[in-house]
């Protein structure tokens, strides 16, 4: 059933899942949502399975026509999203009426938004996954004039759910790291890494984020490819380091200094060009309660 015609795409808008991960082996990104909490509370709070596809809407400037009633839920950072030119509320599930203007004017509170929709976008599955990776030829951008289509017709009985705001993500620029496994790699590299103040270079897109600072020696060492997961913070001949996003390649040759926690792979989803990031070092217990305290939450939230 047709649910929605795009007016206007914005800066960048694709259809995202959780990815690809089984494929990885294979030398297949993952790809899928940069924020997989705040798509997992969107399609949750709406009685969907948490990895349903939604549209990841960058920066802003995105707008499209509801064609049906529904019922959907907007995550993630925050947009100024508005319905007919109201503001609405975000992290709760809304009543749409066919024919309401949904835009998101865009601020700078937030860089990337979720958009669920009850009972998901019916997207192409490809190797598993709905989500838009466009070197390989999975799917493509979504543009204007495209029309989206959802799994089911809308019951009209959703109820209504708020995820709380204790639940909600604090996107600041605070990047907890654990140290990488290639230590040796670099004179005192991690405490360095620690104590410098970062820019993040306009180059930045869903493979990774450049950043710019004070430039971190690398030992002249030969390296075998490695495995890099999303969140592994490579140093270049450069010095300047490059985080590994969802979409970023599987192995590279370039020293890992730093890994950053998974907890806050999300906060990565919101940083924008030209804003400053701070490493700071958090032990492994520290990191691995974050992962159980999101995962405590999705429980919890799935359970309203």
């Amino acid at each position: 059933m047709e649910v929605l015609k795009i007016i206007s795409k914005g800066m960048l808008s694709t259809i995202q899942d959780n990815g690809r991960a089984t494929y990885r082996k294979y030398g297949v990104p993952t790809s899928g949502a940069l924020d997989t909490y705040a798509m997992a509370c969107a399609n949750l709070a709406l009685g969907n399975d948490e990895s349903t596809p939604v549209v990841e809407i960058t920066y802003g400037a995105f707008k499209c026509e509801f064609l049906c009633d529904t019922t959907i839920v907007i995550t993630g950072g925050d947009l100024a999203a508005c319905i007919n030119g109201e503001t609405i509320r975000m992290w709760e599930t809304l009543s749409v009426k066919a024919g309401d203007i949904l835009e998101f004017k865009g601020n700078d509170k937030g860089f990337r938004a979720y958009l669920a929709v009850h009972s998901g976008f019916d997207y192409p599955i490809i190797l598993g996954s709905a989500s838009v990776f466009t070197r390989a030829g999975f799917n493509s951008y979504l543009k204007d004039g495209d029309v989206l289509c959802m799994k089911s017709d809308c019951a009209h009985d959703i109820k209504a759910k708020i995820v709380p705001n204790e639940m909600r993500p604090i996107y600041d620029n605070i990047i907890h790291v654990t140290e990488g496994p290639h230590g040796e790699y670099f004179s005192n590299g991690y405490a360095q890494l620690l104590n410098t103040e970062y820019v993040v270079d306009n180059s930045m897109d869903r493979m990774g984020i450049r950043l710019s600072g004070k430039a971190l020696q690398c030992a002249d060492k030969s390296l075998l490819s490695c495995p890099i997961p999303v969140g592994s913070v490579q140093m270049p001949p450069s010095g300047q380091p490059i985080i590994t996003l969802a979409d970023g390649q599987v192995t590279g040759g370039y020293p890992v200094i730093a890994n950053v926690a998974t907890m806050d792979i999300k906060k990565l989803a919101q940083i924008r060009p030209q804003q400053k990031i701070v490493f700071v070092d958090i032990n492994k217990d520290e990191a691995i309660k974050g992962i159980k305290r999101d995962k405590d939450n999705i429980r919890i939230i799935k359970s309203l």
